[in-house]
């Protein structure tokens, strides 16, 4: 076995090599011969038998071709070993392909969702709304947003500490995705801020939805502290920042419309 040496330039300066004799191989092929009652022999690109011989037979042929039961035998392991090896290579393949496309998955996911909710981040949301309101402005199709904060979500964390309040966060996103439609987007917009984007929705029916959705949470939402996990909601066709903001105003707990 010979490998080409280059400099680094790419010229070639020499060879470096490993060889074994013949005999050497001979008598490697004897010892598992009587050992492992087995053959090994070695055989040229054309049929010439170089060291070894199929076990059980006596003589060494000199080819594979000169005896017609040799050579189907030598057709058949080698179409067997063929087979094998291209068995194994689509394994390996299909292997790699489900591996890939798992981590492709899973880079995707966390490119676009909230690690600890597994609602939308706000960059994806934004590049999805973007287009939702370009094709509402086309179409005509109503389009409308619920946002809604955890009330008193400061003092959870304070009181009870971040792991507690990230426990609501996740089961106030549980139970809002079970309030909403299935064609309705939820994201986390930063910190205990929610924003749900409807299609074909108009602020009546968004509303309906949002006080769906405050009580779902605060009927559901158990992971909190002692008492309720309540939500102040705002809902518009535009300006559902504002409209939360007046449901803070006007008591928390409700949904309030623009």
């Amino acid at each position: 076995m010979n490998y080409r040496v280059i400099d680094s330039g790419g010229r070639f300066i020499g060879a470096a090599g490993v060889g074994i004799s013949v005999d050497t191989l001979r008598g490697m092929v004897a010892r598992f011969r009587s050992e492992f009652a087995t053959s090994i022999y070695f055989v040229k690109s054309d049929g010439a038998i170089v060291a070894g011989a199929p076990f059980g037979l006596d003589k060494a042929y000199p080819s594979v071709s000169a005896d017609p039961a040799l050579a189907a035998a030598a057709a058949r392991a080698l179409y067997l070993n063929l087979g094998l090896c291209a068995f194994v290579l689509c394994l390996v393949l299909l292997a790699s392909i489900l591996t890939v496309n798992r981590f492709q998955s899973r880079l995707e996911r966390s490119a676009s969702r909230d690690p600890l909710t597994g609602a939308l981040n706000r960059l994806a949301f934004n590049a999805i709304a973007e287009h939702a309101l370009k094709a509402s402005r086309r179409s005509g199709e109503a389009l409308a947003a619920i946002m809604f904060d955890i009330d008193g979500f400061k003092k959870v964390n304070d009181e009870l500490g971040h792991p507690a309040g990230d426990a609501v966060l996740v089961d106030a996103a549980l139970r809002a995705r079970s309030a909403i439609r299935d064609s309705d987007l939820l994201c986390r917009w930063g910190g205990d801020e929610f924003l749900v984007l409807l299609r074909d929705c108009h602020a009546p029916d968004a509303l309906a939805i949002a006080e769906k959705l405050r009580k779902a949470i605060e009927e559901g939402c158990s992971a909190g502290p002692p008492g309720r996990v309540t939500v102040s909601a705002g809902v518009a066709e535009e300006g559902a920042d504002e409209a939360l903001l007046k449901a803070k105003r006007a008591g928390r707990n409700r949904a309030f419309p623009a």
